[in-house]
């Protein structure tokens, strides 16, 4: 035990990091555990699409959204995402998609979407451009050229 301590005053310095490791890990874990949503990948996702009634919801700004979106998505960006959460009201009971440019606003939304009572959502892991890299088709939206 003696050379334990020895060992942890000559090197405190990496007994800190590992600590601070293992405070972040803990953290994210219990993040995970703790979770009322569902992060989940593209191929689940076209199996939740395929199988269920499923809504999907782009938290995206306008500009993003027209460049490439899921087929039939409700836009809805992240900052509005609580004033128009009315609009999804009639869903609250089916399986909600979300879905962003990489999966970090989808999961912000889906925190917002469960305090307002939303049960059934789901968070693009990889957002639309882990689905693009898949192959998987998207909707653009493009402004015609008045003549």
């Amino acid at each position: 035990m003696d050379r334990f301590i020895e060992f942890a005053t000559r090197e405190w310095s990496l007994f800190l990091a590992a600590g601070v490791i293992l405070a972040l890990l803990s953290h994210g874990l219990y993040r995970d555990l703790t979770r009322k949503y569902k992060k989940i990948i593209p191929a689940r996702a076209v199996n939740l699409m395929n199988d269920d009634d499923v809504v999907v919801v782009d938290v995206r700004e306008l500009k993003e959204f027209n460049a490439g979106h899921i087929s039939n998505s409700h836009h809805i960006p992240l900052d509005k995402i609580t004033d128009r959460a009315g609009e999804l009201e009639k869903f609250k009971d089916k399986p909600v998609l979300v879905t962003c440019k990489t999966g970090a606003r989808s999961d912000m939304a889906c925190m917002k979407l469960t305090k307002l009572g939303f049960s059934n959502l789901h968070s693009l892991d990889t957002g639309v451009d882990g689905w693009q890299e898949l192959n998987l088709p998207v909707t653009k939206i493009t402004k015609k050229k008045r003549k």
